[in-house]
C-alpha cells in the first residue's frame, strides 16, 4: 500500500530556489543556515485523502450561523467534516444558492463556536469553539470578504457551545455560557468591537452548557432561552426572568430565532435529554408560549442552527442531529408553515459526462439518468465555488454515457455520442465554450455509447476508442480542426466497452485501462497501440473513473464495477506500473462515477452516483512542515512562510506569528509567535509588525562589525546624529536622526529598519535582504 512519500528538490522550481538563495547572500546570521538548508532540501511529505467537496450545500454538524442583514445572507462557519476534521471555510446562503469562501488568514477550523452579527459595524463576530487540540478562546471578525484576528489580551476563558447575540440598543455583542471539559460557565461577557469585558460572573439562567441567545427587537434586549421553558432578558448588568406562561416541555439544545416582522420568538425541536428529539414549533409573544403545528415540518432534531431572514421575512433552520443521524437540509418558517428550501445543485444521477475547464476553473457536467434510472437528462451544470445550472441557447439532447473531454488548446469541452431515450444511439459531436453548445463535425465515428475519450495536449487531438453499437467496437479515432480521422494502428486493445482513457502528459501517451471486465493497460502514441507490461494492477472493471494528475504527473483511477459490488479503491499509474494508494477520508460510491482533474485546486473531482449528488475530491497533499508555494498543495489548505502550516497564521498589517523556522517559528509547520531575539519593526509597545527584511541579530556588536551588518547605538540618542542607523534602545520622541529615518516608530519610505529586541546589533537591510523579505511575504500571502 502507498506510504507517505518524501520528494526532493524538484518539488520547487530551481529558478525560485536560486533566486531565494541569492537574496540571502547579503546578510549573514544565525538563521541563514536553516533558510538555506530548507531551500536546498525542499523536502516534502505527501499523503492521499478523499474529501467531500459539496452537493450544492455544506455538510456542517456543530456549525454556527448568523444572518448578515447588510448583505442579506446567512453566514455559517465551523462544524466538522465527514472524516471528523475541522473545516475553516465560510458558507453563505443568499436566498438562492450556497457559496463557499476560503478566506486567508482564517480562523482555524472548529466545532460549536459562538457567533453573532454586529449590524452596526457590519461584522460577524466569532468566539471560541472546539478544535482537535481542545477548546479555544480566540476572537475573529468576518466582513463578508476576509477574516481578521482581533483577539485581545483580556477575553473570556476558552469554551465551546457558548451562545452570542448582538444587542442593537447598546451596541454590544453579548456572550454567555458554554463549557470546557467538566467546567460549565455561568458568566456573561460583552464585546464592544475592540475589547471583551465580563459583566456578570453568575447567572440565574439554567442549562448554561447549551444556552440560546437572540435579540428581541420589541423589548430591545438580548433574550436567553435555556430550554426549560423560561425566558430571561439582559439589562446590561443582570438577567431578569420574563413572563413565560404555558411553556413547552423542557428540552436541551433547541433552535431559536426572533421573527422581527411579527415580534415573536420562534423555538423548534431540541433533545428530550435521553435518546429522543422533538419536532414541535413554539412561539413566545412576550408573555405566553403557543405551539403552532403544521402538517409539514423538519424532522426530529436538536443542535441545528437557526436565524431570521428579514429580507424575505422567514426563519431559516439548517442541519442538526437526531443522535445517529446528521442532517444537512435547509428549511424556512413563514409564521404559519414550514417548507423545505430547494438547493441549486444537480440531483443524484448516473452516467453523466464530466470534464474540467482549466481556463475557467470550472467542472462541467452534462446529461445522465436520474437516480431511479427512469428519466434521461440533458442539463448542463457547472461547479466553481458552487453549483450553477446553465441555460444555453442550444444544447445536445438528453443522453447517457457520452464521452466528454477538455481541449486545453482551444479551450472547449468536446462531447461525442451516447445513448438517448428509446435506446437511440448517437454519433453527434458538440463543443461547449462556457456560454453555449455548438454542434460540429457532421461525419466521424459511427453512433455509439460506452465510449472512451481523452485529449492529447501534445499533439492537440482528441483520442476516442471503442464503445458499443450493435456490438463492441475496437476502432481508434482522432478529432482535430473540427474533423474526425479514423486511425489504422498495427495493434489494438481489441473490443472495449466502457474502458477508461486518460492522457499521460508526463510520458506523452494516451493510457487505456480495463473495460469489458478486463484489467490490462494499453498505450497510444499517435501511431500505434502497445500493451504495457504490468505487475500488480487494479482488478478488472468497467466504467472506472480515470484522469491525469498533472501536479504529481500520475494517472489516477477509482470506482468502476465488475460483477460484484462497485469498487472504492484508488490507484495511480506512474508511466510504468500501477500502485494502490491508502487514502484517508470517508469515500462512498455505488459506481458510475466520472473524474476530471482540477490542477489549480490540486484535486481530482469525482461525480455521478445514483445514491447522491455529492461531489468528491481526491488529493495528494503535503503535511505540515513540507515546502509549498500554494495553499492548494497543503492538506491544511494553508501555505505560510513557504511551508504547509497547521492553520492560518499571521497576515494583515499586524503579524507576530510565523510558521517556518526560517521566518522565526520554533518548528516548521506549526504556527507560533516569533522566537525571542528575532529582529522586527514595532510600532509601539506590544504592537508587532511585519518582520524586517533582515531578521538576524548578532551578539558580536558593538565592536567588530559582522559582514553584512552594521553596529547600532548602545541606547537612546544623546549626541550627534548617527546617519540614520536605528537605535538599539528606546526610540527618540524628538527630531529624527539626520533627517534619514523617523524615530518613535516612524518610517520614511526606505527599506524597513531592523530593531534589535535583544542585546547586540541588527543586520543592515540590503537589496538582497529586501528581496528575500518580499519573496517570503509573497509566499506567505499567496492565495490560489
Amino acid at each position: 500500500m502507498r506510504q507517505p512519500r518524501r520528494l526532493e528538490p524538484a518539488a520547487r522550481p530551481p529558478g525560485v530556489v536560486a533566486l531565494l538563495l541569492a537574496a540571502t547572500a547579503g546578510c549573514s546570521g544565525v538563521h541563514e543556515g536553516p533558510a538555506r538548508d530548507r531551500l536546498e532540501r525542499a523536502l516534502v511529505t505527501e499523503v492521499p485523502v478523499w474529501q467531500r467537496v459539496d452537493d450544492g450545500h455544506p455538510y456542517r454538524p456543530d456549525a454556527a450561523a448568523v444572518f448578515d442583514t447588510q448583505r442579506n445572507r446567512l453566514v455559517m462557519f465551523g462544524g466538522m467534516n465527514l472524516d471528523n476534521t475541522f473545516p475553516s471555510d465560510v458558507w453563505e446562503w443568499d436566498g438562492s444558492v450556497w457559496s463557499r469562501h476560503l478566506g486567508s488568514p482564517a480562523p482555524p477550523g472548529r466545532s460549536a463556536p459562538a457567533m453573532a452579527y454586529d449590524a452596526t459595524r457590519g461584522r460577524v463576530v466569532l468566539f471560541g469553539g472546539f478544535r482537535a487540540t481542545g477548546v479555544v478562546d480566540d476572537t475573529w471578525e468576518w466582513d463578508g470578504t476576509s477574516w481578521l484576528d482581533v483577539t485581545p489580551a483580556t477575553r473570556p476563558p476558552a469554551r465551546q457551545r457558548a451562545s452570542a447575540a448582538y444587542d442593537a440598543a447598546r451596541g454590544r455583542v453579548v456572550l454567555m455560557g458554554g463549557y470546557a471539559g467538566s467546567t460549565v460557565f455561568t458568566d456573561t461577557w460583552e464585546w464592544n468591537g475592540t475589547s471583551w469585558s465580563m459583566q456578570s460572573a453568575s447567572s440565574p439562567v439554567g442549562q448554561l452548557a447549551n444556552p440560546r441567545l437572540v435579540y428581541d427587537t420589541v423589548r430591545q434586549a438580548v433574550l436567553s432561552v435555556p430550554g426549560d421553558g423560561s425566558v430571561y432578558a439582559w439589562s446590561g448588568t443582570t438577567w431578569a426572568a420574563q413572563s413565560s406562561l404555558s411553556p413547552p416541555p423542557a428540552r436541551v439544545a433547541p433552535q431559536v430565532a426572533f421573527d422581527t416582522a411579527r415580534g415573536k420568538l420562534v423555538l423548534y425541536g431540541g433533545s428530550d435529554g435521553g435518546t429522543g428529539a422533538y419536532r414541535d414549533t413554539w412561539e413566545w409573544d412576550g408573555t405566553r408560549w403557543s405551539m403552532v403545528g403544521t402538517a409539514v415540518s423538519p424532522t426530529n432534531r436538536f443542535g441545528a442552527v437557526m436565524a431570521y431572514d428579514p429580507a424575505r421575512a422567514r426563519t431559516l433552520l439548517y442541519g442538526g442531529f437526531a443522535f445517529t443521524v446528521t442532517y444537512d437540509d435547509l428549511w424556512a418558517w413563514d409564521g404559519s408553515a414550514w417548507s423545505p428550501v430547494p438547493v441549486q445543485a444537480p440531483t443524484a444521477r448516473a452516467f453523466s459526462a464530466v470534464a474540467f475547464d482549466e481556463r475557467r476553473q470550472t467542472l462541467v457536467v452534462f446529461g445522465g439518468r436520474s437516480a431511479d434510472l427512469v428519466t434521461w437528462l440533458g442539463e448542463t451544470w457547472e461547479y466553481g465555488s458552487s453549483w450553477v445550472r446553465r441555460s444555453p441557447a442550444r444544447s445536445p439532447g438528453a443522453r447517457v454515457p457520452g464521452a466528454m473531454a477538455y481541449d486545453s488548446i482551444r479551450n472547449r469541452v468536446v462531447l461525442f455520442g451516447g445513448l438517448a431515450s428509446g435506446n437511440q444511439r448517437l454519433g453527434d459531436t458538440w463543443e461547449w465554450d462556457g456560454v453555449d453548445w455548438t454542434q460540429v463535425a457532421t461525419s466521424g465515428p459511427s453512433a455509439r455509447y460506452d465510449i472512451s475519450m481523452a485529449f492529447d495536449s501534445d499533439r492537440q487531438v482528441m483520442v476516442l476508442y471503442g464503445g458499443f453499437a450493435t456490438s463492441g467496437l475496437s476502432d481508434t479515432w482522432e478529432f482535430a480542426a473540427g474533423a474526425w480521422q479514423l486511425k489504422s494502428p498495427a495493434r489494438s486493445p481489441g473490443m472495449r466497452i466502457s474502458a477508461s482513457l486518460a492522457y499521460d502528459a508526463a510520458h506523452h501517451l494516451t493510457v487505456l485501462f480495463g473495460g469489458a471486465s478486463t484489467n490490462d493497460t494499453w498505450l497510444w502514441d499517435g501511431v500505434d497501440w502497445r500493451q504495457a507490461t504490468q505487475g500488480i494492477a487494479p482488478p478488472p472493471r468497467s466504467v472506472a473513473a480515470m484522469a491525469f494528475d498533472n501536479v504529481h504527473q500520475r494517472v489516477l483511477l477509482t470506482s468502476g464495477s465488475d460483477t460484484a459490488a462497485p469498487y472504492t479503491d484508488t490507484w495511480e499509474w506512474d508511466g510504468t506500473q500501477w500502485a494502490p494508494t491508502s487514502p484517508t477520508g470517508d469515500y462512498r460510491t455505488v459506481g458510475n462515477l466520472k473524474m476530471a482533474f482540477d490542477p489549480g485546486g490540486n484535486r481530482a473531482l469525482v461525480f455521478g452516483s445514483t445514491d447522491s449528488s455529492t461531489l468528491w475530491a481526491y488529493r495528494v497533499a503535503r503535511t505540515p512542515g513540507s515546502d509549498c508555494l500554494a495553499h492548494s498543495l497543503c492538506l491544511s489548505d494553508f501555505c505560510v512562510d513557504g511551508v504547509c502550516c497547521d492553520q492560518a497564521c499571521g497576515g494583515g498589517g499586524v503579524d507576530c506569528q510565523a510558521c517556518s523556522v526560517a521566518a522565526g517559528a520554533t518548528v516548521d509547520g506549526t504556527c507560533a509567535p516569533l522566537r525571542s531575539g528575532i529582529v522586527q519593526r514595532c510600532g509601539g509597545p506590544g504592537t508587532c509588525q511585519e518582520p524586517s527584511t533582515c531578521i538576524e541579530s548578532s551578539t558580536l556588536c558593538p565592536g567588530a562589525a559582522v559582514p553584512g551588518c552594521a553596529p547600532t547605538d548602545a541606547g537612546t540618542d544623546g549626541g550627534p546624529p548617527d546617519a540614520g542607523r536605528p537605535d538599539a534602545g528606546a526610540r527618540d520622541a524628538g527630531p529624527t536622526d539626520a533627517g534619514a529615518r523617523a524615530d518613535a516608530g516612524g518610517f520614511d519610505g526606505r527599506a524597513p529598519p531592523p530593531v534589535a529586541l535583544s542585546a547586540g546589533c541588527g543586520c543592515q537591510a540590503t537589496p538582497a535582504g529586501a528581496l528575500l523579505g518580499a519573496l517570503l511575504l509573497a509566499v506567505r500571502r499567496r492565495r490560489p
